[in-house]
């Protein structure tokens, strides 16, 4: 029999070519895993996790969102808008108030694709440096922090500023395997947008730095240029785009006069007793096993060289300290120190799959290691599995209409409507009230947290004297206890409704 020949790099004919075609696509299909996880995971959340008829699922949404709705409507931020967080992700949800209107489930719609890009970019790095195998890992123990998936969804800006750290660490993996300049300045570019959404992700500068400076090419070979990977040079490039484009930004979008409103808040509430309680390890301490692996995992990159990955130990570190000298630490902060070790926890979970001889006698150190590794990962995924699958509802009215949810806010949305038709100004201090009813609120009421109130950026005269200024037809109280607030509009509004913390108050 003629042998088949063919020219290198092209697919064969006949039964050789349906050989070729099926050995491929056995080797395409594991690595697809990673990548199926992740849209399963968000199928999941649009089809049977509750986000699309909740009210609110943080009362940061609301503030975000009214920060958007005034910057739409002209309001400019931090010289008449208050805020404490960078601009970016307040001019996005901006831009798609002025495309979709005032409506939550776009906003919610972005931040879930910004949970994509997180969970792409983990598993990416993870099937650059490891396996498929390591990358599906992470992805499942990612998605079963218990704050993930009602964070993919929340209109808050931890998440995006997490997501795109992320994908600036899986650029800098791409330059590390094949050193071409513009992943350094897309790595860059990443953590500057990063960091002008949620400040703290600018931790991971120093990490990044260092990498560059310290991990050697993969053949150890240090040649000049771009081409060749020199360290130096490398190092040099990033820290200069990404100054530079941190510059650009901080002076182009919030103005130096302005600056300083990004860091009042956070400063101005240390050493309140109030805020006391929140702490790291509060809402860190159910995720022991996470932790455990991810020391276990950055052993294992140690052990292996795959030196890239200990971006993520140094993320974790530095994270972690951070977050422990801030006070407060609420919910969804954590999320900076759980990506991370999710990464290297899915390393822990795959390496000793590999090389540990279970017929053969000794290695009893190894076999020992990979069985207390997955009774950790078993431990987990009992506590952290069920959670997850309890936050699902099978009920969802996805095929078809479903009844609009009945809550007492949207009930209280109705009043709103009632007493003042015409649109006019509502004074809350809950503002996803005013978006869902299309309400501006005094600008410098956009922003107001306990952080605000607690540090005295806005006190409760100035509230007051809000109310006596702007003549709101509404006064709506749903959040906080403001008694002085409360005893001025006692004598002057009428209260139409009330309801454990709902107060709405219509001027006679």
């Amino acid at each position: 029999m003629a042998s088949e020949k063919r020219v290198s790099g092209e697919p064969p004919s006949g039964a050789a070519r349906q050989r070729w075609t099926s050995s491929r696509w056995a080797q395409l299909t594991p690595q697809a895993v990673p990548v199926l996880l992740v849209v399963l995971f968000a199928l999941t959340v649009l089809l049977f996790f509750p986000f699309r008829f909740a009210f609110e699922l943080d009362p940061d949404e609301g503030i975000q969102l009214m920060k958007a709705f005034l910057h739409a409507a002209g309001h400019p931020l931090y010289s008449q808008v208050y805020s404490d967080q960078p601009p970016l992700f307040t001019l996005l949800l901006s831009s798609l108030i002025k495309a979709f209107g005032a409506k939550v489930l776009p906003a919610r719609l972005a931040v879930l694709f910004f949970s994509i890009i997180l969970l792409t970019s983990a598993a990416e790095h993870l099937r650059q440096m490891w396996s498929w195998k390591h990358s599906a890992a992470a992805v499942v123990l990612l998605v079963l922090v218990p704050t993930y998936a009602q964070l993919s969804v929340s209109v808050m800006v931890g998440l995006p500023a997490i997501s795109l750290a992320m994908l600036s660490v899986l650029f800098l993996t791409l330059w590390h395997k094949r050193p071409r300049p513009y992943w350094l300045v897309l790595s860059a570019l990443a953590l500057a947008a990063s960091v002008m959404v949620k400040l703290f992700t600018v931790v991971l500068v120093p990490a990044l730095v260092a990498g560059l400076l310290a991990i050697p090419r993969p053949n150890g070979a240090e040649v000049g240029g771009w081409r060749g990977g020199s360290r130096g040079r490398a190092a040099s490039l990033w820290s200069a785009v990404f100054v530079g484009m941190l510059g650009i930004l901080v002076t182009g979008l919030v103005g130096l006069p302005q600056i300083g409103q990004l860091v009042e808040t956070h400063l101005g509430v240390r050493g309140i007793a109030y805020f006391e309680a929140e702490t790291l390890l509060r809402h860190t301490r159910d995720l022991w096993p996470v932790f455990l692996l991810a020391l276990i995992g950055t052993a294992f990159s140690v052990r292996r060289k795959a030196w890239p990955t200990l971006y993520f130990a140094a993320w974790v570190v530095l994270g972690g300290v951070l977050l422990a000298v801030s006070t407060p630490v609420w919910y969804h902060q954590p999320l900076l120190v759980a990506a991370p070790a999710c990464v290297l926890a899915g390393v822990a979970v795959i390496e000793p799959l590999r090389g540990v001889p279970w017929r053969a006698r000794g290695r009893w150190g190894a076999k020992l290691l990979a069985l207390g590794v997955w009774g950790t990962l078993g431990v987990y995924l009992l506590w952290a599995g069920p959670r997850f699958i309890g936050k699902l509802r099978a009920d969802m009215p996805n095929l078809q209409a479903g009844a609009s949810p009945q809550t007492r806010e949207f009930d209280l949305l109705t009043l709103i409507e009632y007493f003042d038709p015409d649109g006019g100004f509502l004074i809350t201090d809950r503002p996803m009230f005013a978006f869902r009813s299309r309400r501006e609120i005094p600008p410098e009421l956009a922003n107001l947290s306990q952080k605000v109130l607690r540090s005295g950026v806005v006190s409760e005269q100035r509230i007051i004297d809000l109310i006596r200024t702007s003549e709101s037809p509404l006064v709506l109280l749903a959040r906080f206890e403001l008694p002085e607030v409360e005893d001025y509009l006692g004598s002057r509004y009428d209260q139409v409704y009330g309801y454990v913390e709902l107060r709405l108050f219509v001027k006679p």
